[in-house]
């Protein structure tokens, strides 16, 4: 089944949170949220530092993952 098909079956709160903001993310959207290029998110997943799921073909990165990530590296900062 296509990544579209699946899609089409959900229903709207399962892909977009309370505030409407999207659940499921693509690799151009995660690089415009921390402002860097589409090479660099595939290489985070490709190291295992930035956890996706994969539709098909399609690779998606769930909001709350790119929460985890992001406080990760603030932890990162604050811990020194």
């Amino acid at each position: 089944m296509k990544a579209s098909a699946i899609a089409g079956q959900l229903s709207p709160s399962a892909v977009t949170t309370g505030s409407g903001m999207k659940r499921l993310l693509d690799v151009h959207e995660v690089a415009a949220m921390l402002g860097c290029g589409r090479s660099y998110i595939y290489d985070l997943l490709y190291r295992g530092e930035l956890r996706s799921i994969k539709l098909g073909r399609l690779r998606r990165v769930t909001l709350a993952e790119v929460e985890r990530f992001i406080d990760s590296k603030l932890d990162d900062v604050v811990g020194g």
